[in-house]
């Protein structure tokens, strides 16, 4: 996305593109700073706030349990069929919100996932049941990195 700042008689102001809507292209422009700094500012808040538009989460303090509970609301509701909503929703409810509910998100790493999945197979779970476990919580977790940033 590009952006800068200019003079527009005594007052500076800032613009930056929003992409093509319609095939034309758009951008945003405010106006009215007293300096050149003032406008760069704002620019830099309001790229910030553009590129994180729609963010709903602060990925630091939310929540495993928190999360998996958005993550089903906002994604397996509307792109999943039924019957696999409720496998995830099992899933969710019965292994996942249980072990990991009450860590932060950024506190879950591969060594406690591999420890959970020796687990699992220590008390005789079947390698497609831990398969399957393991897969709805690496789908979250995908969606948390790439959509969700």
């Amino acid at each position: 996305m590009q952006g800068g700042v200019r003079k527009r008689g005594t007052t500076w102001s800032y613009y930056f593109d929003l992409g093509k809507i319609d095939g034309k292209r758009k951008k945003k422009e405010k106006g009215g700073f007293r300096t050149k700094k003032e406008a760069e500012q704002a620019l830099t808040a309001a790229m910030n706030e553009y590129n994180n538009a729609g963010t709903v989460f602060e990925p630091t303090e939310i929540t495993v349990a928190d999360y998996l509970n958005q993550w089903f609301d906002l994604y397996c509701k509307t792109n999943l069929k039924y019957n696999t909503q409720v496998g995830y929703l099992r899933i969710i409810q019965g292994h996942l919100i249980p072990k990991f509910g009450m860590y932060r998100l950024k506190a879950i790493t591969p060594a406690v996932l591999q420890e959970y999945a020796v687990e699992l197979k220590m008390n005789g779970n079947s390698k497609s049941h831990l398969v399957g476990i393991l897969s709805v919580f690496s789908a979250a977790l995908n969606y948390a990195v790439e959509p969700m940033h």
